[in-house]
């Protein structure tokens, strides 16, 4: 218990220390490299921070580079103060970085021979036992609701747990879970969740000067990959917006602590990704998230003029949420054209 407890401190200080870098200025790339490294680190302690029963070589590994980590923190801390200037050089920051991935390797290491020792275990208790507890466990996952992450999540261990598959499985549900809103209101054929992300991230190509063309497009493509487990939920469904919040942002943290397994930068920019366009952090985040109303705006509008009798007229009140200047001429050419074609109705 007091190891677990020691992780989740250690977990919660790496967050914080990471916001803190984030909201700094200057050194822009070496900062952020920081950054990402401290969040991978985190990222693999993840896995352990609520299992009690930590094989000892983990529990081991996680004292010994928590306690060198922790040292390497206090002293980034002992510099920040109260600045918003980064304080570091170049090399002092690439030192730092350095002594956390040494740490990194030695605890990824660990954790992975820890999860093999874990899952091949010999079950201790009689086979009518397991067979009971396995029923048991089955009868308590279907009266559990969808979106739970643990109701989801395979137990046993894969050739491919160290591969991308795992991760592209999860999110090819996203082809198959179409848009509730279209389908809701009578489309035949509503686009997916995937085709949707798949326009936002296009969007992104056409960022205006001074965005980071690129990461609009990462932020697009990935925004919405918290539906491949929780859906698609829209506010017919009276789920309460912080109770929608806490169960995108606890898939999404489950989807990259598990990609983390094959390759944990990766999953830092993921779960960086989409803190952006959640929390609206980055300019890059608050453009996609307006940019995630536009397209949606935009498809109404092609809906609307394949089937010109459907009500799509609750749709038109995303035009209220783009106040970004490039967007809002965007949606005023939109606009313009959807008068031309009742116009041309008439």
């Amino acid at each position: 218990m007091a190891q677990t407890t020691r992780t989740q401190e250690f977990i919660q200080r790496s967050l914080q220390l990471s916001i803190r870098i984030s909201n700094c200025s200057g050194e822009t790339k070496d900062r952020l490299h920081l950054r990402d490294t401290i969040l991978a680190f985190e990222s693999i302690l993840q896995f352990w921070k609520d299992d009690n029963s930590i094989p000892e070589s983990v529990a081991k590994a996680i004292h010994e580079a928590s306690e060198e980590l922790a040292s390497v923190l206090n002293d980034i801390e002992l510099g920040l103060q109260d600045q918003q200037l980064w304080p570091y050089s170049k090399e002092i920051t690439e030192t730092f970085v350095s002594k956390i991935q040494t740490q990194t390797i030695a605890l990824r290491e660990a954790a992975a021979d820890g999860r093999d020792s874990t899952s091949g275990r010999p079950d201790p208790e009689p086979a009518h036992v397991e067979r009971t507890t396995r029923q048991e466990t089955s009868q308590e996952q279907q009266q559990q609701p969808p979106w739970l992450v643990h109701a989801i999540e395979k137990t046993h261990p894969s050739p491919l747990d160290r591969t991308p598959f795992p991760f592209m499985l999860t999110m090819s549900r996203l082809k198959r879970l179409r848009r509730e809103g279209w389908a809701r209101k009578g489309i035949e054929h509503p686009e997916s969740v995937a085709a949707h992300s798949f326009g936002v991230a296009l969007m992104g190509f056409f960022a205006p000067r001074g965005l980071d063309k690129m990461t609009c497009v990462a932020i697009g493509m990935i925004h919405d990959m918290a539906e491949s487990i929780v859906g698609d939920i829209t506010p017919h469904d009276r789920v309460p917006k912080e109770e929608k919040r806490a169960r995108e942002r606890e898939a999404v943290r489950s989807i990259v602590s598990n990609l983390a397994c094959c390759d944990d930068v990766t999953a830092v920019q993921f779960w960086n990704y989409w803190l952006d366009y959640d929390e609206g952090r980055t300019p890059e985040g608050k453009w996609v998230k307006e940019t995630d109303k536009l397209e949606c705006y935009y498809q109404a509008h092609i809906y609307k003029q394949e089937e010109p009798e459907r009500d799509l007229e609750e749709f038109e009140g995303l035009e209220s949420k783009i106040t970004l200047p490039d967007l809002k001429d965007w949606l005023n050419k939109l606009q313009q054209d959807k008068k031309a074609c009742v116009f041309s109705q008439e």
